[in-house]
């Protein structure tokens, strides 16, 4: 067998590389750029059916988020009366008032002492209270409730419900409930 040189080879190959590089230039400007109409009517449809199919998805979304946050604030409270309660020895409650959506963390004393009042989000309501006496949940300087009961709060547009439990022992839980 032959030994053949680089230089050889090369030389050999380097007219056939012209000649290749000469064909695609001529096959690459014969080549219309851009976008035909029917493409980009192609594209914009599927676009258009994409963010028409994901409205309802973030619609519920924000609902849920509603709901969800309304939730939290409420639970964040209740923690909050408890943890005043335990640490200054000192009754608090938090008191439900379903018609405004609002609901208030009381210092219980004679008189009794408003810390605050929180509106729950425009699109949360309150529909039902059950097991706590006056809409209203008092915390003793145990951590403990006096009376145990929970808080349904529901989106106004949506049948999905949170309900948040304070137990006897005034531990707060939450679960979404689906019809």
């Amino acid at each position: 067998m032959k030994n053949i040189k680089s230089s050889t080879f090369s030389q050999n190959i380097r007219p056939c590389e012209k000649d290749l590089c000469k064909v695609l230039k001529k096959v690459l400007d014969k080549t219309p750029t851009g976008f035909t109409l029917m493409e980009m009517s192609a594209v914009l449809a599927v676009i258009v059916i994409m963010t028409l199919t994901s409205v309802p998805f973030f619609s519920s979304y924000n609902q849920n988020q509603a709901l969800e946050n309304s939730a939290k604030q409420l639970m964040g409270d209740l923690k909050l009366a408890q943890q005043n309660t335990v640490t200054r020895q000192i009754k608090y409650s938090i008191k439900m008032a379903p018609d405004s959506g609002t609901y208030t963390l009381i210092k219980k004393g004679s008189p009794d002492l408003t810390i605050s009042t929180q509106q729950l989000d425009s699109h949360v309501i309150v529909s039902q209270i059950t097991g706590l006496t006056g809409n209203e949940a008092v915390f003793n300087p145990t951590g403990a409730v006096d009376y145990s009961g929970e808080v349904y709060l529901q989106h106004n547009t949506s049948e999905t419900q949170i309900r948040i439990s304070v137990k006897p022992s005034g531990f707060v839980t939450w679960v979404k409930v689906t019809p």
